[in-house]
């Protein structure tokens, strides 16, 4: 399996890229063929304290593998991270202010992806908790949209990952899974919740959002990007929240050893 990866990461209009409190792991393909590789991106919540830095925590625990997503390991493997979240952010000086919100945590919506090929073929497996959302892509047709499929299902309050142990449980509980197959060509774009609802409504309207994000893609490194998402924040078309794209593209490989 060897694994193409592209990726943009964009913050809220009127932000500078300190601002921006999503993740995503990893930003580079494998230079070599593997035949499992897993990738993720998190969503950090504007309102909640240091979300920035959990959701960083949490995209490369899982592709490390410190974050196994099943079993009630889940819960011991989140309380570490708490730990490490909170000597990170305990040393920095705060207002009292801050100190009150840092006592609630950070939030992030969370998505895992993990693609393997073997013996039994070429397989996936997602897992989730909140609005994010992975789409798998064949030539121009949509093959599986998780968690959700159409963008009316989005809203304000989704099921968030808390830095707070006290929140774990309920996090585990809301977590949700989905498998299937891929192909060789076949592409799965992982999408935090403002340009997954834009992405789904495009989709039902008859459209094809994945080229429109593959000449995204492949103008990453002009201004186009981000004025094409300018235009439809002002249009709202797309929510003004911070913005983060990862494509995986799968080809055939020979078998890593």
């Amino acid at each position: 399996m060897q694994v193409l990866l592209n990726h943009l990461a964009l913050p809220k209009a009127g932000n500078s890229a300190s601002d921006y409190e999503d993740a995503a792991f990893p930003l580079e393909a494998p230079a070599t063929p593997v035949t499992r590789f897993r990738v993720a991106i998190a969503d950090g919540a504007t309102e909640s304290s240091f979300a920035a830095l959990w959701a960083r925590l949490l995209v490369e625990a899982f592709v490390h593998k410190r974050l196994l997503v099943r079993g009630q390991r889940v819960l011991a493997q989140l309380a570490s991270l708490q730990q490490t979240w909170q000597q990170a952010v305990a040393s920095k000086p705060l207002p009292w202010y801050a100190e009150e919100k840092l006592r609630a945590g950070a939030f992030c919506a969370f998505l895992g992806l993990e693609l393997a090929e073997g013996r039994r073929g070429a397989a996936w497996q997602a897992w989730a908790v909140g609005d994010s959302c992975l789409v798998q892509v064949r030539e121009d047709a949509v093959l599986a949209a998780f968690p959700l499929t159409s963008a009316d299902a989005f809203n304000s309050r989704p099921f968030l990952i808390g830095s707070q142990t006290r929140h774990h449980a309920e996090a585990v509980g809301a977590m949700r899974r989905a498998h299937g197959a891929w192909q060789p060509g076949d592409r799965f774009f992982l999408l935090t919740d403002a340009l997954a609802a834009w992405f789904l409504a495009d989709h039902a309207a008859g459209n094809h959002p994945a080229a429109t994000l593959e000449g995204l893609l492949a103008a990453r490194d002009s201004g186009a990007p981000a004025a094409w998402l300018a235009d439809q924040r002002s249009a709202r078309q797309v929510r003004n929240d911070d913005t983060t794209l990862l494509c995986i593209t799968l080809q055939d490989g020979p078998q890593a050893a």
